[in-house]
């Protein structure tokens, strides 16, 4: 099968040597040591309240000249988007590798699928 641009950026983002706990390694390998450690993998949706607190900021300062009119113009389109986003709350797709003890490590949806694909081929 012949790789596109996306699967080589994925093999050298898990080939990048890094120093970690355990010494100095690939992020591939420090996957495979914490996979038979026992760490899980887990995503989540963590809700982020500066962002909120930024676009509520600029809408305050925007509130002088609400633009109205035409809904696909572009200063009033930015103006429902970021009201509408304020309103349901701006979440952001959060990995991270647990241990079974008390640790836990902020990780890359590229390393949480590559756990994810190993945990698989183990259980094959």
């Amino acid at each position: 099968m012949k790789k596109n641009i996306q699967d080589y950026k994925k093999e050298a983002t898990l080939n990048k040597v890094m120093r970690f706990e355990e010494g100095i390694m690939s992020r591939r390998e420090w996957l495979r040591v914490k996979m038979v450690q026992g760490c899980e993998v887990e995503e989540r949706n963590v809700r982020q309240y500066e962002k909120e607190e930024k676009v509520r900021n600029e809408l305050n300062e925007r509130r002088k000249h609400i633009p109205t009119g035409n809904p696909n113009y572009p200063s009033t389109a930015q103006w429902l988007k970021d009201k509408a986003d304020l309103e349901a709350g701006i979440y952001k797709m959060v990995y991270t590798l647990t241990d079974n003890v008390k640790y836990s490590w902020v990780i890359t949806k590229t390393e949480y699928d590559h756990f994810k694909a190993m945990q698989l081929e183990d259980d094959i």
